[in-house]
């Protein structure tokens, strides 16, 4: 199960970063209508996926330090109830996924028959490819096929980039548009980024701005191209009229994030505007720059900010679901409670945390011990007011091992329980001060505790 709750937390946290940034960018874009070139607004678009790629490794570099350090925050335990919902939120993701995955499927079987079926083009087609290859100096060999399943021009494939045409007649201009527009296409990497975005809209399906990134990314790829060939090849007027011929009949996909000339009438419309109405000349590249900067400083900002957030509210629910859980968790209705000291543990190893290891939440404490025999664990020291609780709640493996688990007051004092399995236990502070939370091992095996404690 701790993998599946991992999983979630990945999940939730990169969208939430994610999602912010991209609210960051339908501001910027907004705002710099009169501004940004169309082309920079599609570049940090790109950028938008940088914040799930820091977020992810936040998460990585964060558990690397806890598994060094053997300290865990809140997000590393659980209880039997959000266990449950932690595996009920991943089937229903599983089965959101497969959702959208099924229909992606039956079009990349259509294209595969497609692709099987295509014939070779006229000659002429290969050498206008080739005179614009050298032109836009691509070393590549792209491609070029056509056949009666294409209805709309697109380019795919990384390794083996290929451009596909519908069987019809062009006059020589119209070939050369299409042909620009796809090979554009591959200069600006959108035969990969594609995919990217449509890869991050089916994980984070269940992300009303994730899946907006996807559609987004769809709509800017076409007019960062619009922008390319208008500005500095074609007509704008015959190449939006190119356009809407195209997109008389509907668009071949594959996989929802294929390219495409049109998606139809509002679509074009859509692009004709975006040509009027952005910034025509080019975009300082001191504000890209900085652009770049702001958008990874933010992701990293936000990453943080979403972090500590989902750590407040979840500490919450773990409280809320522990002390639900806190009596049918032993046999007895109350755990008899013992009072000791720190000399008790004469003869036994103790391990304290390092100096380095610093709590990301103030008074709380995740718990992810491997104890040998003879061995005394502390947690780091926390401030406590007199009168507060101190909840700790713990499973012990092997389940047959017997563990004390208590808490260490600022006089040296103890006061413990003895338990097996699983515990949940409220210590009453006597006086304020610092206390630390501890586990003893006497029970003649190695046991591994799991588990958490919250004032």
């Amino acid at each position: 199960m701790s993998w599946i709750r991992d999983f979630m937390w990945v999940l939730v946290l990169t969208s939430v970063t994610g999602s912010l940034l991209m609210v960051a960018w339908l501001a910027a874009v907004y705002a710099g209508r009169r501004r940004l070139h169309i082309r920079y607004a599609y570049r940090t678009l790109r950028g938008v996926l940088a914040g799930y790629l820091i977020a992810l490794v936040y998460l990585v570099i964060h558990r690397y330090v806890e598994h060094i350090r053997n300290e865990y925050d809140i997000l590393s335990v659980s209880t039997p109830l959000l266990d449950k919902v932690f595996l009920l939120c991943f089937l229903l993701w599983v089965v959101g996924g497969l959702v959208l995955l099924l229909p992606q499927l039956r079009m990349w079987v259509c294209f595969r028959r497609i692709k099987k079926t295509c014939m070779a083009v006229p000659k002429e087609y290969v050498l206008l490819l080739q005179k614009l290859c050298s032109e836009m100096k691509i070393r590549r060999t792209i491609g070029l096929y056509r056949g009666y399943g294409v209805q709309s021009p697109f380019i795919i494939g990384i390794r083996t980039p290929g451009i596909y045409l519908p069987i019809r007649k062009f006059s020589p201009e119209e070939l050369e548009m299409i042909l620009y527009h796809e090979l554009i296409h591959y200069k600006q990497g959108d035969t990969f980024w594609k995919p990217i975005f449509g890869l991050v809209g089916n994980i984070y399906w269940f992300s009303p701005l994730s899946r907006l990134l996807w559609r987004e990314a769809i709509r800017w790829t076409e007019a960062n191209c619009d922008s390319y060939c208008c500005e500095d090849k074609f007509n704008t007027k015959n190449y939006f009229a190119l356009l809407l011929e195209m997109g008389s009949a509907d668009a071949f996909r594959l996989n929802g994030y294929a390219p495409m000339w049109t998606e139809g009438s509002e679509e074009l419309k859509w692009r004709v505007n975006c040509m009027k109405g952005y910034f025509k000349k080019k975009t300082n590249m001191v504000v890209v720059a900085a652009i770049t900067i702001i958008s990874v400083l933010s992701g990293a900002v936000s990453t943080h900010a979403a972090s500590r957030g989902i750590k407040i509210v979840y500490q919450e629910a773990y409280l809320g679901t522990v002390e639900g859980t806190e009596e049918p968790l032993q046999d007895e209705n109350v755990l008899p409670e013992y009072e000791g000291s720190v000399f008790d543990f004469a003869g036994m190893e103790i391990v304290e945390p390092s100096e380095e290891e610093i709590n990301t939440l103030s008074n709380v404490g995740g718990i992810k011990w491997t104890i040998a025999n003879k061995v005394v664990r502390y947690s780091e020291g926390f401030t406590v007011k007199a009168g507060e609780t101190i909840l700790v709640s713990m499973k012990i493996e092997p389940k047959d091992a017997s563990v004390k688990v208590g808490i260490v007051k600022p006089d040296g004092k103890t006061s413990y329980v003895i338990v097996k399995k699983e515990m949940s236990h409220s210590f009453i502070a006597p006086k304020t001060g610092t206390y630390k939370v501890f586990v003893s091992n006497a029970s003649g095996k190695t046991v591994s505790v799991n588990g958490a404690y919250i004032v």
